[in-house]
């Protein structure tokens, strides 16, 4: 028995080159898909958890609107900078992610208008912990739930 070493240098090539294309196939599928997860993804999430902690302030501050003098100083401190700085964050948020206006079509981010506008509500609910108008603070605590798309 005669053996053909020409055939079995053959199979021997197709089945290495086979097995390189598909490491090299895995690969680049395992590249693209943390490319997608670190470029879209991410930010994507990390915008879902941003305004589920503004849902949390509103929340967890809501005895101080209006009752700032009532309150100790640095309690009153901490939440105005804990609004503020969910505000900036959440604008960064809007600018950080990329292809937003896609994601807001189809209706995984909310509208960056509408974000940016929480934002500006979110400043102003900050700086007006001191004051009384209880209907003006109703109003903007209503219209970033409103805007960021989660109820009371």
């Amino acid at each position: 028995m005669q053996i053909d070493w020409m055939q079995v240098y053959n199979q021997l090539f197709t089945s290495s080159l086979t097995a390189c294309f598909t490491v090299m196939g895995g690969v680049a599928v395992l590249i693209m898909g943390q490319l997608a997860l670190k470029l879209f993804v991410d930010p994507i999430n990390k915008q879902a958890e941003l305004i589920g902690e503004i849902a949390h302030s509103l929340t967890f501050y809501a005895n101080y609107y209006g009752n700032a003098s009532l309150l100790e100083k640095e309690d009153v401190r901490e939440a105005t900078q804990t609004l503020r700085r969910q505000a900036s964050q959440l604008r960064a948020s809007a600018w950080t992610i990329r292809w937003y206006g896609l994601w807001q079509v189809i209706g995984f981010v909310p509208r960056k208008a509408d974000v940016i506008k929480a934002s500006e509500h979110l400043i102003g609910l900050s700086n007006s912990m001191a004051h009384i108008d209880r209907n003006t603070i109703d109003q903007r605590e209503n219209d970033i739930r409103s805007l960021l798309r989660f109820a009371k």
